[in-house]
């Protein structure tokens, strides 16, 4: 799941609208961002296999670290306790502090209950273990994209009239910015990848990234309502 992802990321701001955006995005999607980066030195792989599934191409051979459960939970409350940090020690912030954390960790395993509706089974449970879970929607490409766009438009509509109702000119901004993004997750599966899996991880770490950072800059000049 792409566009998924973004969506929650989406729909959790309005749980909390003290988190930044931005930082929602890259806790969603930082199962992706720990594959591509553990594949450029190879730690993780996947392989382009053809008619893999009717949508993505793509062969997963290894993803324990980033996309099994468990080691995704880790990684989701490693990502909370350095938020409470930060929030404590350098911003000298106190308050709902523990429930922002939370909304963090939910934010970064939801990553793994979306994949799990597209996946053929491929996503681990535990390290090393054989069992290995998913759906398979990705071979029913009108339902999964189906089923990506509504929890994008859900959660897109969500954050438009819950948090940024007064801000006409970010919203006009957002909507280009929400249209590329849905480009985006339309090319991942259309554009076939490339067979490296170096130029793989970096090219799709650095596009990952730039989301983040884009949404981070778009969001500072937004007047939350």
């Amino acid at each position: 799941m792409v566009l998924g992802h973004y969506g929650t990321a989406l729909a959790l701001k309005t749980a909390d609208r003290k988190i930044s955006l931005a930082l929602l995005f890259f806790a969603t999607t930082l199962s992706d961002i720990l594959l591509y980066t553990l594949m450029i030195p190879g730690i993780e792989q996947i392989d382009h296999v053809p008619g893999y599934t009717q949508w993505i191409s793509i062969k997963t051979i290894s993803n324990s670290y980033s996309h099994g459960l468990l080691s995704l939970s880790a990684w989701g409350l490693l990502l909370a306790v350095l938020f409470i940090l930060y929030r404590k020690f350098y911003r000298k912030e106190s308050t709902f502090l523990i429930r922002s954390a939370v909304i963090i960790f939910i934010a970064v395993i939801s990553h793994y209950a979306c994949d799990l509706l597209v996946h053929v089974p491929d996503l681990p449970v535990l390290p090393g273990s054989d069992t290995r879970l998913g759906l398979g929607l990705w071979n029913y490409p009108i339902i999964s994209n189906g089923i990506e766009f509504l929890i994008y438009g859900g959660g897109l509509f969500l954050y438009q009239k819950l948090v940024i109702k007064e801000d006409k000119i970010y919203q006009k901004k957002f909507f280009i910015f929400s249209f590329l993004l849905a480009a985006f997750h339309l090319s991942t599966g259309l554009v076939p990848p490339m067979d490296s899996n170096v130029l793989t991880g970096v090219s799709m770490l650095f596009v990952s990234l730039a989301i983040v950072a884009v949404t981070w800059k778009l969001e500072k000049g937004a007047t939350e309502a």
